[in-house]
């Protein structure tokens, strides 16, 4: 009876992969350039064509981790002939990292505005108790993470998927930077403090068309607990390069200490993203960003004010 259970599982199984190929889900026995085969740690690929989404898991020793992109606009071209980067970004990208083991996210990184999948941004918004083994723990994800993005920046996919492997080649110098820093804890920790969470937030730029006086920003929020564990990172890359990519350069940051509630979405302006009047740029996005992170208002404008002037920022917004 027993055997018999099993070989429906495996029967379901195959049906359902059957269907999940009818409709545009690919494994990935067929992501994969020919003859190439997928690496051990990956015990899972997918790839849902109508969502633009990769999806898998990655296993790193005792360590596993749940990843999943969101294919999102192009972007502009006038800005990716701006970039002085080699290889600049050409889409925006949303991608999600959690722990499978405890089904918490820890990385969130967002294209453009808003994540394309709302979902994702009340999961980042969840408090859970975490006891001190998941807590220590985390030094080991951003380990893991670090792992998988250099996996799937060097995997051989096939050219349709190409937007996701280069996301993940260009999140590489970031996410390295994280696991050192989950690992070592910051300078700040030796900081006296009662509070249970502690916020950084800090505004990253580069040159548009090699002059330093225009600039494309984007922002870095992380979370730290209370004994200063790094426990969640949200990473905006405001229609352009992303914080935390080789070309972007470090502007200003701020610590606030305080709850643990982690903000319920990284704002961007909600006004067409443009270069006219009552439009919003990059830089505008960072300074909502910048003012949620670094001070959590309760009130916050997204749909006027630097969101809709007819002044566009030029340059990556100060911290105050």
């Amino acid at each position: 009876m027993k055997n018999l259970k099993q070989l429906y599982l495996v029967i379901l199984a195959v049906a359902l992969c059957c269907a999940m190929a009818g409709n545009g889900l690919c494994s990935e026995t067929n992501l994969l350039a020919e003859g190439e085969r997928l690496p051990v740690d990956l015990g899972q690929l997918v790839f849902d064509q109508a969502a633009k989404s990769l999806s898998g898991r990655f296993n790193a020793g005792e360590t596993t981790i749940l990843f999943e992109t969101r294919r999102g606009d192009r972007i502009a071209d006038a800005l990716i002939l701006a970039d002085p980067s080699p290889n600049p970004r050409l889409y925006e990208m949303d991608i999600l990292m959690s722990d499978a083991k405890t089904g918490m996210p820890f990385f969130l990184q967002t294209g453009g505005d808003r994540t394309i999948d709302p979902l994702w941004e009340d999961r980042m918004a969840e408090t859970a108790p975490f006891d001190s083994e998941e807590l220590a723990a985390g030094a080991a994800l951003y380990k893991a993470a670090c792992q998988l993005v250099e996996t799937l920046g060097g995997l051989p996919l096939k050219p349709e998927l190409l937007p996701e492997r280069q996301a993940f080649e260009k999140m590489l110098p970031l996410i390295t930077a994280l696991a050192e820093e989950a690992r070592e804890k910051p300078l700040r920790a030796e900081a006296q403090t009662s509070a249970a969470c502690h916020f950084y937030v800090e505004i990253q730029y580069h040159d548009l068309f090699n002059l330093p006086t225009i600039h494309h920003s984007a922002t870095k929020t992380k979370r730290f607990d209370s004994n200063w564990n790094l426990t969640r990172t949200w990473v905006t890359c405001n229609h352009g390069s992303c914080a935390g990519d080789a070309n972007m350069r470090y502007k200003c940051g701020k610590w606030r200490d305080d709850s643990c509630d982690m903000i319920s979405e990284m704002p961007n302006c909600q006004t067409l993203y443009g270069f006219g009047p009552g439009t919003h740029v990059c830089n505008d996005d960072s300074a909502v960003q910048y003012q949620k992170a670094a001070y959590n208002p309760w009130y916050l404008t997204v749909y006027g004010g630097t969101c809709a002037d007819s002044w566009l920022r030029d340059e990556a917004p100060d911290c105050w």
